[in-house]
């Protein structure tokens, strides 16, 4: 199998300075990655990236390069180990019998007997052996007869585009061109001492070299079909497949059957993204009974054709979470007994219970091309205390957004809303639109913005609490090597309450910051730590009082998950929060302790 060879080739290659990337994140690909690290210098494109990575971290997939898993320290090869594992792994793969799990093949060199068969529209037995043979294509067709039409693709305007290099750089195989040069200006490509330089490629460097001179030809043999070929493949395999389009249909016009003209036409419309226009070019050749071998690149390439339209299918994801645990305060109120000369009452003062919560969340994601996704979430959970059941807890959310990704920023906007029960009884409505950017600089440090417009509208027995508000905040993360791989991050946080009511107390406004944590303590357990610093200075009088708050929030975790059970984790927790008020019946702390059992569904 090509990834079997391409790890054993990964392993036999000296090592040399390895990075680290890590923990990933959910719903973070390989491929994301792979360009994060990929060096601009380099000759290799993104899908040879992709596999290095993958061959060499094989444990923290579930099986195949799109499922990486989540929270999972990646062994990044270095330029040199991509460069000579890629070129091991193929060697080997010349004698296997299947073909790349994810990346197509390199086209397999066909002999003249096999070509001619497929031009002849003939059944062409099974190849005796996987020796390579050059590509040769059968009936010339002089540059002075008239054009077949070209197969009904369509291409993109051609451009000078950096797109992804190709899979595997290999010697082009050129059509055969015997008919005498009709043109009197010079005689067939072929004859030019250029011609057998640029088959003989062995290089990036020779390449590179070759295809200056090509392009200096162009109006001097453009048309040509074996120039156009060579032109076209070399542009192919130097990561400019936009480029190469142009020249490869070229070819298609005077030769409409030449296989590996078409071939790699097919070829050069995948690498730029035109799946549709590569599946028809594909298409059409699996009409023509191509060889065993030559069936075997089209099909991997439909294969990954079907792959790529799959990232545009909807898919979904639930959550189901069991907890249980002990509030030392449920319902975030004042220890004191009296407050202004009154005695307060029971349920105006805290109370301690254990309790049990069901919670779970379903997420539908419906992409629409490669940047635009539609974005649902709806959650709810429910808390039950056993003593203290007055304070038992619904709550619903809904919403749905849309976001944008281009290159390495995404924007995303989502509006939601919900509601919130007490003890069997409406408490409060909640709306609200949030809006996302996020930049990642590196691949160990990323940027991000958030704002967030809502309000809350309480029961009409406590409307005097209902308040608009607006939330800012500006914060990075940045991972480090660490253990198995950790990350940090500091956020920024500006807001305003505004009361609706004139006669309320409760406009403020709030600033603030917050810290988070993770790293991984071993491939099964995780520790995790939010801590939030929240000042809210309140523009009423409470009791005649003038009201400043600060509130002390901070949540760890630890987490531990196994291959053995992917879909499961459990997890132990402890949150607590400490508000210190300059009116006293606002001031109180609460310790929430809970043992946490999560299944994911997918």
């Amino acid at each position: 199998m090509f990834l079997s060879a391409l790890f054993a080739a990964l392993l036999s290659v000296p090592a040399t300075a390895q990075q680290q990337y890590g923990p990933t994140g959910v719903g973070e690909g390989v491929y994301s990655i792979a360009r994060q690290f990929r060096a601009a210098q380099s000759d290799l494109n993104l899908r040879q990236w992709a596999l290095a990575i993958y061959a060499a971290n094989r444990n923290a997939f579930n099986g195949d390069l799109n499922s990486l898993r989540a929270g999972v320290m990646l062994n990044i090869p270095s330029v040199e180990q991509v460069r000579l594992s890629w070129s091991q792994g193929l060697n080997a793969e010349q004698s296997a019998t299947n073909p790349p799990p994810i990346a197509p093949a390199p086209t397999p060199f066909l002999s003249d007997a096999e070509v001619a068969a497929i031009d002849a529209n003939q059944a062409v037995p099974a190849p005796a052996g996987l020796e390579s043979l050059q590509i040769k294509q059968v009936t010339p067709t002089p540059r002075a007869q008239a054009a077949a039409p070209a197969p009904a693709v369509h291409a993109p305007p051609p451009g000078p585009q950096t797109m992804l290099a190709a899979d595997t750089q290999r010697t082009p195989a050129l059509p055969d061109t015997n008919g005498d040069d009709t043109s009197a200006a010079h005689e067939h490509f072929t004859a030019h001492p250029l011609h057998a330089q640029a088959v003989n490629v062995s290089n990036a460097a020779q390449r590179g070299e070759v295809l200056e001179q090509l392009l200096a030809m162009e109006a001097a043999y453009a048309g040509d079909p074996d120039y156009d070929y060579l032109l076209g493949v070399l542009l192919l395999d130097s990561g400019r497949p936009q480029d190469a389009l142009f020249p490869l249909l070229r070819a298609t016009q005077v030769k409409p059957q030449g296989l590996g003209i078409r071939l790699d036409l097919g070829r050069a419309y995948f690498e730029t993204g035109e799946n549709e226009s590569a599946r028809q070019v594909f298409e059409q050749l699996n009409k023509q009974n191509p060889p065993p071998r030559a069936a075997q690149v089209i099909d991997s390439y439909m294969q990954a054709i079907d792959r790529r339209a799959a990232r545009y299918e909807p898919h979904w994801q639930a959550l189901i979470e069991l907890l249980g645990g002990h509030d030392s305060n449920a319902n975030s109120a004042t220890d004191l007994q009296n407050f202004a000369g009154f005695v307060l009452d029971e349920q105006a003062r805290s109370s301690d219970s254990p309790y049990a919560e069901l919670a779970g969340n379903v997420q539908y994601v419906r992409p629409f091309s490669p940047r635009w996704r539609w974005l649902n979430l709806a959650q709810a959970s429910h808390r039950s205390y056993t003593d203290a059941d007055e304070f038992n807890t619904l709550q619903w959310r809904v919403g749905s957004g849309l976001s944008y990704r281009q290159g390495d920023w995404e924007l995303s906007g989502r509006v939601s809303g919900g509601q919130t029960y007490l003890d069997g009884e409406q408490n409060n409505d909640v709306t609200a639109f949030n809006a996302a950017w996020r930049l990642n600089v590196s691949p160990l440090l990323s940027t991000r913005l958030q704002f967030k417009l809502g309000s809350i509208r309480y029961a009409d027995a406590l409307s005097v609490r209902d308040v608009d508000q607006w939330l800012v905040s500006a914060g990075f993360s940045r991972r480090v090597n660490l253990a198995y791989g950790s990350e940090f991050g500091l956020d920024l946080i500006g807001g305003r309450d505004d009361a609706v009511e004139n006669t309320s107390p409760n406009s403020r406004d709030v600033l603030g910051a917050g810290l988070f944590a993770s790293t991984q303590l071993s491939p099964r357990w995780r520790l995790q730590l939010n801590s939030n610093l929240l000042q809210a200075d309140y523009e009423g009088l409470f009791f005649g009082i003038e009201r400043s708050d600060v509130q002390w929030f901070t949540v760890a975790g630890l987490r531990f998950t196994d291959n053995r059970w992917r879909n499961w984790a459990i997890g132990l927790e402890a949150s607590y929060v400490d508000n210190q008020s300059d009116v006293d019946i606002y001031e109180y702390d609460r310790l929430d302790i809970a043992l946490r059992v999560s299944w994911m569904l997918n």
